[in-house]
């Protein structure tokens, strides 16, 4: 799972460069995206003292696919719904074949001259318990936490639109999403990963005892169909957000 853990941390790194929003800021930003889907992976394979074939592998996959992701999604907030299927449907068959890149082996770190730079380092810090992580899931588990950032903000403003959700107005009624839902995520994913699905369960619904006041006080302000908008804006919003915070669970190395 080491190539998977690599490509979630040159999307996630990526996307984050080009807006945390999830929708690429033209010019710099999105020119500096590009280039830090190159390097990422990149640096990775030199740090770990990869193979030539793995590092030329990595970071043209990486590269590339990156690019095809933020082309897809441009002017994210003015794209119709099939623009918006195909975005989702690209990333899933890009996640898709560098999974089967991972299982079978296609991709393999090997280093030839003793242990890696990174390696190294893992070994000179005064943590024992260090040594009993692997390298594969140091990686994996920092490319889900990119990814909960900007790219999970990305892929629920792509699903909002696919499913023809008028989300612009909603987003100015239910204000601080594109912030409370990365750290809403990440909270998932950590008390998931650290065997706390109570826990977990509760900050999920701790969303919506903190939300309802805001859509009860919009029924006697503008009534029912705006209500209806926002409401299904919250919970198409916050179901996509919940199951990108626990699919990676299931990958997870054990």
């Amino acid at each position: 799972m080491i190539a998977v853990g690599i490509w979630l941390l040159t999307i996630g790194i990526a996307d984050l460069v080009a807006g945390l929003s999830g929708e690429p800021k033209p010019g710099r930003r999105t020119i500096a995206a590009l280039v830090s889907a190159f390097l990422v992976p990149a640096g990775i394979s030199v740090v770990f003292a990869a193979s030539v074939g793995t590092l030329i592998a990595l970071t043209s996959f990486g590269g590339l696919s990156a690019a095809g992701w933020l082309a897809l999604r441009r002017g994210l907030g003015t794209i119709g719904s099939t623009r918006a299927i195909l975005a989702l449907l690209y990333l899933l068959a890009v996640f898709g074949a560098v999974s089967l890149l991972a299982t079978r082996s296609f991709v393999s770190f090997v280093s030839y001259q003793g242990p890696s730079l990174g390696e190294r380092v893992v070994a000179a810090l005064p943590y024992s318990r260090l040594d009993q992580i692997l390298l594969e899931e140091v990686v994996f588990v920092s490319g889900v936490l990119l990814m909960l950032f900007a790219t999970s903000n990305a892929i629920v403003r792509l699903v909002l639109t696919a499913m023809g959700t008028r989300f612009s107005n909603a987003e100015q009624r239910l204000r601080g999403g594109r912030v409370i839902g990365p750290l809403e995520r990440v909270l998932i994913f950590g008390l998931g990963l650290a065997g706390q699905p109570t826990a977990a369960a509760l900050v999920i619904g701790a969303k919506g005892l903190l939300r309802y006041p805001e859509l009860n006080g919009l029924r006697g302000e503008s009534g029912a169909r705006t209500i209806d908008v926002v409401t299904e804006y919250l919970l198409i919003g916050s179901l996509t957000s919940w199951l990108l915070a626990l699919f990676p669970l299931v990958l997870v190395p054990d």
